[in-house]
């Protein structure tokens, strides 16, 4: 986490694009929640100051931010925003992808799709920035030496349930179903081969129509319909390359041990509008 100090103070001090400007930061966010951090959070003495109930390797539980590792990685955190090493929204501004592409920050904590050339993100900040070169790196090590990324939860931050008052559940879900399976996700998400992606014919393909591109969103083609309820990371995702597909198995691999932590709730007991649901796990 020092040597990682170091850089976040260099592109803040330091003038990375050249422009005789103190207008860069070392640190930026999306704002949504304390995630950001997160390579603090990990990183400050066992990995135990998250925002929610942990349970200890003895079977008792504990609230993260009552711990001495919480208050650890918010000091640390609190000196760089003072210094002025973070940017100033990072826990308000939701437009990260926008001061990204505009060179406003060097360093964040964000999602394995971004190493995707064709991501709107990407697309974005190598059309300002061409000679740059955005590169994904491996979760900091901290104080107990085994860095780890964020854990998913079972409910994710998105599902879909089927309620008590629908009158064939069965027919629900299996359409729902339906859509995630290879073929029919393939064709929901990337469109018709060689009119919207092509298969290079060794294991990759070739995103011609990008489903965060202008012409997508103008013609309304579709793509990416429903994304945040199937979003595989599997071989039906063809728009991962090989280094992207490498680095999501790299991120599950590198979480277990914070998840092993984690206090979940089992997803049978969601509920929308007080009603209970049926819910099931997507690929």
């Amino acid at each position: 986490m020092d040597e990682l100090e170091s850089v976040l103070y260099a592109f803040t001090n330091d003038d990375p694009d050249g422009d005789g400007q103190n207008n860069t930061y070392g640190l930026g966010g999306d704002g949504y929640d304390l995630r950001s951090f997160w390579p603090w959070i990990q990183g400050c003495g066992d990995g135990l100051g998250r925002d929610t109930f942990l349970k200890m390797d003895d079977g008792s539980y504990i609230y993260g931010p009552t711990t001495e590792d919480c208050k650890t990685w918010l000091g640390r955190v609190s000196k760089l925003y003072a210094d002025g090493v973070i940017t100033p929204n990072i826990v308000t501004d939701t437009d990260r992808d926008e001061e990204m592409a505009n060179g406003g920050f060097g360093v964040t904590y964000s999602w394995v799709s971004w190493n995707n050339p064709t991501t709107g993100p990407m697309q974005s900040f190598y059309s300002t920035h061409p000679e740059a070169k955005w590169v994904p790196i491996d979760m900091v090590a901290g104080d107990n030496g085994t860095p780890q990324d964020d854990p998913a939860s079972v409910g994710a931050w998105c599902y879909f349930g089927i309620t008590n008052t629908c009158s064939d559940p069965e027919r629900a879900y299996a359409i729902w179903d339906d859509m995630a399976t290879p073929e029919n996700y393939i064709h929901r998400r990337f469109g018709v081969e060689g009119e919207h992606y092509k298969d290079n014919g060794d294991g990759t393909y070739e995103i011609l129509v990008p489903s965060d591109g202008t012409q997508n969103t103008e013609q309304n083609i579709g793509l990416k319909l429903f994304q945040d309820l199937f979003a595989r990371k599997d071989f039906c995702n063809i728009e991962n390359t090989k280094s992207t597909s490498e680095l999501f198995e790299k991120v599950a691999a590198n979480s277990r041990i914070a998840y092993s932590h984690t206090v979940e709730k089992n997803p049978e007991a969601y509920t929308v509008n007080m009603i209970k649901e049926r819910t099931s796990a997507m690929p």
